[in-house]
């Protein structure tokens, strides 16, 4: 393991700065080993994952924001090391240490507002889904009808709907679950309508 605990119950783990990804709680992921330069994972090994995109963030360790990591396996692709990676715990990092860092789980917190909006973000990512018609599409749907918590269902999304980089660190930084709420829906409306439109062009040029 790669991670411990001291005595005041602050975690220490290795860090890595994973550049243009976000990993979220609950959700897969398969990082290329050559992201982790020379390091070498096993089975159950933990890390915190830092996303990153800007070069002066990295080299002045200025994102504070991290995800505990386990390593859940392992395999190869065109004779390359692909680990499979879960993410586990949003947590802050409290102070780096050569290689590893001390940080505190991430808690959210109870805001009342966000108490009957799981309906209504689920209803809108069905409808998204009900759209792109894919051959994922029934998984999804049926994955989505696991979680009523918020933070969890809200994670779920981002990690499998909004796909661009700087709309999935929007997300991953927001404290607040309102607002994170509020911006989930308006982006999954823009997803609507850009694939209403696509659907729509593809009708036209078909006859």
């Amino acid at each position: 393991m790669l991670m411990s605990q001291t005595d005041c119950m602050e975690s220490f783990a290795e860090y890595h700065f994973i550049k243009g990804k976000v990993i979220f709680c609950g959700c897969n992921m398969d990082i290329p080993a050559s992201r982790f330069g020379k390091k070498t994972f096993s089975r159950g090994d933990r890390f915190l994952f830092v996303p990153y995109n800007c070069l002066i963030k990295r080299i002045f360790k200025l994102h504070y924001l991290a995800v505990l990591c386990e390593i859940t396996g392992e395999k190869n692709s065109a004779d390359k090391i692909i680990y499979e990676v879960k993410g586990l715990h949003k947590v802050v990092i409290k102070k780096y240490k050569n290689n590893s860092a001390y940080f505190e789980e991430i808690f959210p917190g109870i805001n009342r507002k966000t108490e009957n909006v799981v309906g209504s973000l689920r209803k809108k990512a069905q409808e998204f889904v009900f759209l792109i018609n894919t051959e994922e599409s029934e998984k999804l749907i049926y994955l989505m009808n696991f979680s009523n918590d918020f933070s969890e269902f809200s994670d779920f999304v981002t990690n499998y709907f909004i796909l661009n980089y700087k709309d999935r660190i929007r997300i991953f930084s927001e404290r607040d679950l309102y607002k994170k709420y509020l911006m989930l829906h308006a982006m999954l409306d823009k997803l609507i309508i850009k694939t209403q439109k696509r659907i729509l062009r593809e009708k036209k040029s078909i006859g």
